[in-house]
């Protein structure tokens, strides 16, 4: 294995974290009518560390951004807690975020996001992380059948790379094929094959279209053109969504084992900053697990601004980088079967070797 798949689990939270922090800063950055350098076409062209890190350490952040993460969170303490998907406990700890005044999670972009301990749970079952992905989304009531439709598949192309990631099987040429034919399979098997056709010949069209741009090592401009453009006759009423998922899966192809280069490419997209940022981050994350994140991008999380860290002002519910990392080994934990997570190694020196079957092998 390259990777332990505990670092993995770890590399797609804080990974997602980074990148919805970097997504907020720079979508709050672009909203100053002040705009300084950073705000210019060459972004990142110069000086990335040092730009990143004025976007990282950037204050104050907009508290009013929608903070998806913080339901990736919700969902990944009720996995934990319940040792499966119980959509009664995620849709009762959706509601109570709501109440607590924070409606704007419950749309496509943010079940994305949420789902990511869905990916992380289910990632060696390629029929159940789909019909688990199903069942979050038709618990979350997204009218009409066909906005459910196009959204879901849209996110189950997404955590099937991060499980691809997860079983040290993806290759970034051969990624995208391998979910073609996971789409084929599943329309095979469609209960409504006239509104899931419609949905996978938009989802093969998009994916042919970044399978194209990896092979000739297209520029990021060409690949910003034709993937960040409003979609083009279909009627699917959230076909756009399906844009940014395919900019995430592009920059994290484009730059597979450069964690910090894939997110700053996600910016630069121009399309969804903070939901393409945070799928990058996720993503890249799963392939180099956090041992791939930069430690100064890391450290951005636990910043102080006014005795609050970052990451506790965008997401409320987390304190610290370290809290995402424990509720990331405890995933793990309960995955691999354990019965009492408290009791599960946290330390690096007591890391033990878990995959899925058939992952690890002598040598």
């Amino acid at each position: 294995m390259r990777y332990s798949l505990l670092s993995q689990f770890q590399g797609v939270l804080v990974g997602a974290a980074i990148g919805e922090l970097l997504g907020v800063a720079w979508a709050t950055h672009l909203s100053q009518p002040d705009q300084s350098e950073l705000a210019q076409p060459q972004l990142f062209l110069g000086h990335p560390e040092r730009q990143a890190q004025q976007l990282l350490a950037s204050e104050p952040l907009s508290l009013s951004a929608p903070a998806w993460g913080r339901l990736t969170v919700l969902g990944a303490r009720s996995l934990v807690e319940r040792g499966e998907l119980d959509l009664a406990d995620w849709q009762q700890r959706f509601q109570s975020d709501v109440e607590l005044g924070h409606p704007e999670g419950l749309g496509a972009e943010g079940l994305a996001i949420a789902s990511l301990p869905i990916a992380l749970f289910f990632h060696e079952d390629e029929t159940k992380l789909y019909r688990k992905l199903s069942q979050l989304y038709q618990c979350a009531s997204l009218p009409p059948s066909s906005v459910l439709s196009s959204a879901v598949l849209a996110n189950f192309v997404l955590s099937l790379a991060i499980a691809q990631a997860l079983q040290n099987q993806l290759q970034p040429q051969e990624l995208i094929p391998q979910i073609i034919n996971a789409l084929t399979r599943l329309e095979a098997q469609s209960a409504d094959p006239i509104a899931d056709s419609e949905t996978i010949a938009v989802l093969m069209q998009q994916l042919a279209q970044v399978q194209t741009l990896i092979q000739q090592n297209a520029s990021l401009e060409m690949a910003r053109s034709q993937l960040c453009q409003p979609l083009q006759d279909t009627a699917l009423p959230n076909a756009q969504f399906i844009s940014p998922m395919m900019a995430a899966l592009y920059c994290c192809l484009a730059t597979p084992q450069d964690w910090h280069l894939a997110v700053l490419r996600s910016l630069q997209m121009k399309i969804s900053p903070q939901l393409v940022a945070t799928l990058t981050g996720a993503l890249a994350g799963a392939y180099n697990s956090l041992a791939g994140i930069p430690v100064g991008w890391r450290l951005a999380l636990d910043r102080q601004h006014s005795g609050i860290s970052t990451l506790k002002s965008i997401w409320q519910v987390v304190e610290s980088e370290a809290e995402v990392i424990e509720l990331a080994t405890h995933l793990l934990a309960t995955w691999s079967g354990t019965y009492d997570t408290q009791k599960f190694p946290v330390k690096r020196c007591q890391v033990p070797a878990i995959a899925a079957p058939r992952v690890i092998r002598p040598r």
